[in-house]
C-alpha cells in the first residue's frame, strides 16, 4: 500500500511544480509585453520558488519526489500504528473586493496525498449510495457534464432559470 501512497505524493508534487511552472512562464511573458509595451525594463521577481516552501521540506516538490518511497514508507508505518498526525498547515489570508478576507490553507505534500488517497477510495466505496444528483462526487469526474446536461432538460420542460449560491461561508466550523 506504501506503493499507492508513493504514487500520490508523486502525483501532488508534479501537480505543484506544473502549477509554479505556469506561473513562472506567465510572470515572463507578462515582463515582455511590458517591456515591448512600454520600452522600460520590468521590474524583476523577487522569488523563484514560494516562500513558504522553505517553512518545510514537506512544502517543497522537489524534495518529495526525490525522497517519495522514504516518505511513503515512514507515513505509511505512522498510519499503520495509528500515530500519525499531519504536519500544520501554511495558511493565507486573501482580501475579498468586499473588504472580507479569504483564509486558504496550503497541506504539506504527503498530506495532501493522503487526503486524496483516503477520498478517492471513500467516494469509490460509497458511489453506490450517492445520489442521482450529486455530480461533485462522481470518480469519474462527470460533474461538469451532468450538470450541464441537468440544465438542458430543465430547459426542455420549459424551466429557463438557473440558480446559483455561493453557501462557502455558510458551513464554516468554528471550534
Amino acid at each position: 500500500m506504501w506503493r499507492v501512497l508513493q504514487q500520490y505524493i508523486e502525483r501532488e508534487a508534479r501537480k505543484r511544480l506544473k502549477r509554479l511552472r505556469r506561473e513562472q512562464t506567465s510572470a515572463k511573458n507578462y515582463q515582455t509585453r511590458y517591456r515591448l509595451r512600454t520600452g522600460s525594463e520590468p521590474k524583476a521577481s523577487t522569488q523563484d520558488v514560494p516562500g513558504y516552501w522553505k517553512l518545510d521540506r514537506h512544502f517543497d516538490p522537489l524534495y518529495c519526489i526525490a525522497h517519495s518511497k522514504f516518505l511513503a514508507k515512514g507515513v505509511w508505518r505512522s498510519l499503520k500504528q495509528n500515530a500519525y498526525v499531519p504536519r500544520p498547515a501554511y495558511q493565507v489570508r486573501l482580501p475579498k473586493p468586499d473588504g472580507t478576507s479569504r483564509q486558504i490553507r496550503i497541506f504539506t505534500i504527503p498530506d495532501a496525498a493522503i487526503s486524496n488517497l483516503f477520498a478517492r477510495n471513500l467516494i469509490r466505496r460509497n458511489s453506490r449510495i450517492f445520489s442521482a444528483a450529486s455530480y461533485a462526487y462522481r470518480p469519474e469526474g462527470s460533474e461538469r457534464n451532468g450538470s450541464v446536461m441537468e440544465s438542458v432538460g430543465f430547459r426542455s420542460q420549459g424551466i429557463s432559470t438557473n440558480t446559483q449560491a455561493n453557501l462557502g461561508n455558510r458551513f464554516a466550523w468554528t471550534i
